[in-house]
This record gives structure tokens, C-alpha cells and sequence, in this order.
């Protein structure tokens, strides 16, 4: 209510304000269906609450997962430390587990915070024609 007031929205803020005492005319009505009606919401708030609760891992289980905290937050990320996995198939006579090899070499690389090396293995990767998706955590042979 204050927001709208600070906003100049006085349709809004009335619009509200009647729709509360429709509420406070109903509840005082029929104050068994209005209490009814908060302990179904309020039991479903709480069903929800604990449904998504039971669905996130713990903060500390999540961040051991990563060997960067703030991608622990991220809810969609795959953890570095899970590695790089091939996407596609390899194509005839090309050297996928070269290529694989310096993929991991890499990680180990960007685990360790050696950047320069994961750079320098990136150039020789890209060099053998493979694709490098850090967001997914993948790689492919380009054709």
C-alpha cells in the first residue's frame, strides 16, 4: 500500500482497499468458511514449502559439489570437479581419446586455478578441432 501511495497509484490502492473489506465482510459473514478457507492455504503453503525444501540439497552437501562457491548457487550449473562429457559422436579416424585426455587435463588445470595451462590446453583443443561448452560441461568434434 505505501509503494502504491509513493507511486501515485490511488486506483490501485483503492482497488485493494475494497477488495480488504470485501474480505473482512465475508470473514465476519462467515467466519467458519473463513477459517476453513487460512487453514487450506495455510496447510498448502506448507506442503509447498517442504516440497521445495526436499528437493534442494543442503547448502554445505551442494557446495562440496563445486570448486566455486558462487556457482554452488546456481541451481542449473554442473560442477566442474563432475568433468566434461562428450556430446555427439566422435567422427571416423579422429583421436577422441587424445582429445578426451586434454579435456581432463584441463579440468584438473581450472580445479587447481592454473589458468595458463587450462588456456594453453584450450588452444591445443580448439587447434584438434574439438568444441569446448563450459556452460554444459561438454565438448564436440566439430565437422
Amino acid at each position: 500500500m505505501r509503494k502504491l501511495a509513493r507511486n501515485g497509484e490511488e486506483a490501485m490502492a483503492r482497488k485493494r482497499i475494497d477488495s480488504i473489506r470485501a474480505l473482512v465482510a465475508e470473514e465476519e459473514a462467515n467466519p467458519e468458511a473463513a477459517a476453513e478457507r487460512k487453514a487450506t492455504n495455510t496447510a498448502a503453503f506448507k506442503a509447498a514449502r517442504e516440497a521445495a525444501s526436499a528437493k534442494a540439497s543442503p547448502k554445505e552437501e551442494r557446495a562440496k559439489e563445486f570448486t566455486n562457491p558462487r556457482a554452488a548457487n546456481a541451481l542449473a550449473a554442473k560442477p566442474l570437479k563432475a568433468g566434461y562429457s562428450l556430446k555427439g559422436k566422435v567422427p571416423e579416424g579422429f583421436d577422441g581419446a587424445a582429445a578426451e585426455a586434454l579435456v581432463t587435463e584441463r579440468t584438473a588445470a581450472k580445479i587447481a586455478r592454473n589458468f595458463d595451462k587450462a588456456d594453453e590446453l584450450q588452444v591445443q583443443i580448439v587447434a584438434m578441432g574439438v568444441r569446448l561448452d563450459d556452460r554444459r560441461r561438454t565438448w564436440s568434434v566439430q565437422n
